[in-house]
């Protein structure tokens, strides 16, 4: 078991670490695909856990209306479809929450400042920049592509020698 921070290594890697102590991993942390591990966010856990609250609670007004006399069978579908949806979005949100984010940061960083550049070049302005590097590399994300643009203008600002004049 790991102390004082996280316990961040591909399985390629050899540890020093026992079997066991390797799979127990920090609240919220999970494996990537690359075996690299990347922490939940706050709002991820907070949605999942409201939505498991949800459907815990669409479950308990389900076993009301079982035992209910004057309840109809439409009620009983509709709550136990309500409590079924709420739980697997809680799933959904729990397991591909970052999905997303990490495959847009693996395609930023096979990114190259040369080819922002060319790509700069070529488009009208920053908003054709940012939507060619997307189209040049599904899966890239807005706000990446976007900084990734931001990052080569700043770039080319201090490039330029100011004129005192």
């Amino acid at each position: 078991m790991t102390t004082g921070g996280s316990a961040e290594h591909s399985f390629g890697q050899s540890s020093a670490q026992s079997p066991d102590a390797a799979d127990q991993r920090a609240v919220g942390e999970v494996a990537s695909e690359t075996g690299a591990r990347r922490r939940r966010s706050g709002q991820t856990i907070a949605y999942t856990v409201t939505t498991l609250a949800g459907g815990i609670g669409a479950l308990v007004v389900l076993g009301g209306t079982v035992f209910s006399e004057d309840a109809s069978v439409v009620d009983f579908l509709l709550w136990g479809a309500l409590a079924a949806l709420l739980f697997a979005s809680a799933a959904h949100q729990w397991w591909f929450a970052g999905a997303a984010e990490d495959r847009s940061q693996r395609i930023v960083a096979g990114i190259s400042s040369a080819e922002v550049e060319a790509t700069a070049q070529q488009a009208a302005g920053e908003v054709d920049t940012v939507r060619r590097l997307r189209v040049a590399h599904p899966g890239l994300g807005l706000r990446d592509a976007y900084e990734l643009t931001q990052a080569h203008k700043q770039g080319d600002k201090q490039e330029q020698p100011r004129d005192n004049a």
